[in-house]
């Protein structure tokens, strides 16, 4: 379940895993900084989720990696193996948030991978 305090929101996504929001000032050094940054989310009902996020406009094919997947229909999507999605929105569509997610199925090949992220 999400937990909210004054100045957060967590939501837990794995095992001891959290995405933690927090609200706060413009900073475009900061901006700056997590230019390109993404998360890899693994879902169940991979093609379902597709269809859904197709539907409300919400899927997305990152220019900077068409030459590693692409998502402007389902077949493109399936021969990638994950397709894309950033903008978070509220049931009425309004745009709350912009988080890059490489959408993929639980049984694509890098479920559980270590991953070694240094921020610069």
């Amino acid at each position: 379940d999400v937990q909210l305090a004054a100045d957060a929101a967590v939501v837990p996504v794995g095992p001891s895993c959290h995405l933690v929001f927090r609200e706060c000032d413009a900073d475009p050094v900061a901006e700056a900084a997590m230019e390109g940054v993404h998360i890899a989310i693994y879902v169940s009902d991979w093609k379902g989720a597709y269809e859904r996020l197709t539907a409300l406009g919400l899927t997305w094919s990152n220019p900077r990696f068409t030459h590693l997947d692409m998502c402007d229909d389902f077949e493109q999507a399936r021969a990638s193996r994950q397709f894309r999605f950033k903008h978070i929105v509220d049931p009425s569509g309004e745009r709350l948030l912009e988080l890059e997610h490489e959408t993929r199925a639980l049984r694509h090949f890098q479920w559980f991978k270590p991953v070694h992220y240094l921020p610069a």
